[in-house]
């Protein structure tokens, strides 16, 4: 929860007013089943390919063993994750797809959206905690750098899942 006087590990933050979680974003039932289509997909594929190219069998196994540990330690760093909302704005990850930094005066509203607010949003807009629906819909005046995926994008929206979103909407009210 709120730890006043705390301090981010992003140098755009000062003292920390408020510290937000989405542990209730993580889907561990829809990763468990990409897990297990993965590892059974693996499997079969390496038996297939092993027999006439043992090569390409073992760099396809490693590559699918790469990207199921990246889906479980990004299960793991969700549950971790959190914004922290201060006098400086508002900055942290979102598991190890995102990382955003914004000061107060970019941000230009922060609402708990209904189903018609997150409809027919494409370009600009980014949902950070997907397979999970937003529970706030963050929007800037102007667009914003954020990394994602560990590259930069500039958007102008950002939906995010997170465990109390109306405490999060006014802990940014009070920063503006």
């Amino acid at each position: 929860m709120g730890a006043p006087g705390r301090r981010c590990a992003h140098p755009c933050m000062r003292p920390v007013s408020e510290r937000f979680f989405m542990r209730s974003a993580r889907a561990g039932a829809i990763m468990s089943v990409f897990a297990m289509v993965l590892v059974v997909e693996t499997g079969v594929l390496h038996l297939v390919l092993s027999v006439r190219h043992p090569l390409l069998a073992w760099i396809l196994t490693a590559s699918s063993c790469s990207v199921l540990a990246w889906l479980l330690a990004d299960y793991a760093a969700l549950g971790r994750s959190s914004l922290d909302v201060g006098p400086d704005g508002l900055a942290g990850r979102i598991g190890r797809r995102v990382r955003l930094a914004v000061p107060p005066d970019r941000i230009a509203s922060a609402i708990q959206p209904h189903w018609r607010d997150l409809s027919g949003l494409r370009d600009g807009y980014v949902n950070a905690t997907k397979p999970a629906t937003p529970n706030v819909l963050l929007v800037f005046r102007e667009p914003v750098e954020i990394e994602l995926l560990g590259m930069p994008r500039r958007v102008v929206r950002v939906g995010i899942h997170l465990d109390r979103p109306d405490a999060f909407v006014e802990a940014l009210r009070g920063t503006r």
